[in-house]
């Protein structure tokens, strides 16, 4: 199964993100720092990292996580093309901005994925059983 490394500070969004991603037939670690995801990252497939970290913050936590090779998707509450830009400069393979709907983040993450090769027929089998039972929910 597909295991999705949420790295989030905020104790509320990082059950609502684990809450979404196990309902998308995902197995989730969540941590709150760079440095547990550090710790975490031979044990996952993709990472949904926030830029504002604890112990990192803006591009430092992306830079830290890109040369593990894992796809990286951002969820951000600064909405600027700067750090748009920045972010995807430094690895990332998307950005979204919070408050997000779950289904952009699930896509994301597919395309991550798949774009990567990693897990493509678990990738392919949520897409088609996914979609059709999702509720849509806002996530942050």
């Amino acid at each position: 199964m597909t295991r999705i490394l949420i790295v989030e500070d905020e104790p509320g969004m990082r059950m609502s993100l684990t809450t979404m991603l196990v309902g998308a037939g995902w197995e989730v670690v969540a941590v709150a720092t760079l440095a547990e995801a550090v710790l975490r990252v031979e044990d996952v497939d993709a990472v949904l990292l926030d830029l504002s970290l604890p112990d990192a913050s803006g591009m430092l936590a992306v830079e830290r996580l890109q040369p593990t090779g894992l796809p990286i998707v951002v969820l951000t509450g600064d909405d600027s093309r700067e750090t748009l830009e920045d972010a995807l400069l430094a690895g990332a393979d998307d950005v979204l901005t919070k408050p997000s709907p779950a289904r952009p983040i699930v896509e994301a993450l597919l395309k991550a994925l798949f774009r990567r090769r990693v897990c493509v027929p678990v990738v392919t089998e949520a897409i088609v059983r996914g979609f059709r039972e999702w509720r849509p929910t806002l996530v942050g």
